[in-house]
């Protein structure tokens, strides 16, 4: 009996680490998003921006 809590709870344990993985990378890959998305808003805001000045000069 011993022997199979042993690996029952291995087994739990083993699962629990690969899930915390999972999620662990879950919320790396959507807080690479959210910067990605505001990297991509600042950019599209200084291209206008500069658009801008260039017409007002004209």
């Amino acid at each position: 009996n011993k022997s199979e809590f042993i690996i029952y709870s291995n087994i739990i344990y083993y699962l629990l680490i690969k899930n915390k993985r999972v999620i662990r990378s879950i919320f790396i890959l959507k807080v690479y998003s959210i910067i990605n998305s505001v990297n991509l808003a600042h950019a599209i805001l200084i291209t206008l921006r500069r658009i801008i000045n260039k017409l007002n000069f004209l």
